[in-house]
């Protein structure tokens, strides 16, 4: 009688080895969840905004350092 596999290495292993995108989204929300139990929500919904804001002006210097190169 052989050994059942688990529905982790069964199943879900192998999908998430497929979907990169689904395993960076469940990672943002456990480290989400991580962050609002240590902090709590007032203090994890700030430090999310600095991220987000951080995130956005990154995306601005790249945009502008693209349209900058487009035009020369």
């Amino acid at each position: 009688m052989g050994k059942k596999k688990s529905f982790y290495k069964k199943q879900l292993k192998p999908f998430l080895k497929s979907n990169s995108t689904l395993l960076a989204v469940l990672a943002g929300a456990t480290s989400g969840i991580a962050i609002a139990s240590i902090f709590g929500t007032e203090k994890a919904k700030e430090i999310l905004q600095t991220v987000e804001d951080n995130i956005k002006d990154f995306n601005k210097k790249v945009a502008n350092g693209i349209n900058k190169e487009s035009v020369s």
